[in-house]
């Protein structure tokens, strides 16, 4: 799979932008599930890894903000809280919380919400979409998992009384993890399950099943877009209603509009070939020349000597670089170069590894 990123400056112009779609092949397919894609069957889940929320209010870089490495883990991190501790403040809003983007899939009650987390006594509360948060209180155990570093424990809470009644036309819906007394001692969560599926019982990091037969009508690739703030990485699957032959975009004079979107290969392909063209609507038109095609590369979290030798070799050559996990936000993050770094975009390939 590779990810484009598409610049459009609308050059003096008010306007809605289309873009049409035109590939020649070329690209490895990648036959991966979905990184924390959500299913589009009969049965609707979603999972969510820890280390990918969007919110909290830990101060940045701690242990907590960038988690931990673990390749025995989900998505290979999780999440270490460490209340309390001096440097993180509970003060606003008065206690720590984790919020994550919840997207749901289509329309269901997901009242089944499972937390792969240690120690099994830990407390906490939880809600979604800002309602009245519920304590967490265990009322079935899945399977558990033990790594070199932690050991998780499939749990299964009770909602109480919040509406989990969830609809796509909500998205993104807001799933919060909140701990209220400042000397609770830690606490580690791996993955979070929510689902309408009650016969589900979730145990190591092992998903649920996935259909995926909305692929089956592409022999070939698909293109699919996704708003350039949402993970795109190389083993992502693309959802149904996200495969596209069009982008679009809103423009004012001397604006720049952000897109993203991504070619997923259901086989190797050869000879990989994106162009622009000029953008026009009636009278007016974007030339091709403002508009900046660019790929975005994933580089694997390392250890953080090896990411400090990248980031100088990036300083002498790279192009817009992702660095996998490192989302505070539920976006991509490009590697920010030294300050020992000449001002002005460096080109060519990344030092680190990519898929």
């Amino acid at each position: 799979m590779r990810l484009f990123e598409l610049a459009v400056r609308a050059a003096g112009i008010l306007g809605l932008a289309c873009l049409l779609l035109s590939l020649v092949d070329g690209i490895s397919a990648w036959q991966h599930e979905g990184h924390g894609a959500p299913q589009i069957g009969p049965v609707p889940w979603v999972w969510l890894e820890a280390e990918e929320f969007a919110v909290s209010n830990f101060p940045y870089a701690s242990v907590a903000t960038r988690g931990v490495y673990c390749e025995e883990c989900s998505g290979q991190e999780y999440i270490l809280f460490l209340p309390g501790r001096k440097g993180r403040p509970f003060d606003p809003p008065g206690y720590w919380h984790m919020d994550w983007a919840l997207r749901v899939p289509k329309p269901g009650d997901y009242r089944y919400v499972w937390i792969a987390y240690g120690p099994p006594d830990a407390e906490f509360s939880w809600t979604v979409d800002e309602q009245e948060p519920v304590p967490a209180r265990v009322v079935q155990w899945g399977g558990s998992y033990s790594t070199a570093r932690a050991r998780f424990q499939w749990s299964r809470l009770d909602p109480g009384d919040l509406n989990l009644k969830l609809d796509p036309a909500g998205n993104p819906h807001t799933f919060r993890i909140r701990r209220d007394d400042p000397d609770a001692g830690r606490m580690w969560i791996d993955a979070i399950l929510v689902t309408t599926d009650s016969g589900w019982v979730p145990s190591g990091v092992e998903r649920p099943p996935v259909d995926r037969s909305y692929l089956e009508a592409y022999s070939n690739y698909v293109v699919y877009a996704r708003s350039y703030l949402e993970h795109i990485l190389p083993d992502t699957v693309p959802e149904e209603d996200e495969i596209t032959e069009k982008l679009w975009t809103f423009a004012t004079p001397s604006e720049y509009e952000p897109l993203a979107f991504a070619i997923y290969a259901q086989k190797d392909l050869e000879d990989v070939q994106v162009s622009v063209s000029d953008l026009a609507q009636g009278e007016q038109m974007i030339p091709a020349e403002e508009l900046d095609l660019r790929i975005v590369r994933v580089m694997e979290k390392a250890a953080m000597p090896v990411l400090d030798r990248r980031r100088r070799n990036l300083c002498r050559r790279s192009s817009t670089t992702t660095h996998r996990k490192t989302s505070r936000r539920g976006a991509p993050r490009v590697i920010g170069s030294p300050s020992t770094c000449r001002r002005g975009l460096p080109r060519g390939p990344t030092a680190g590894r990519s898929k």
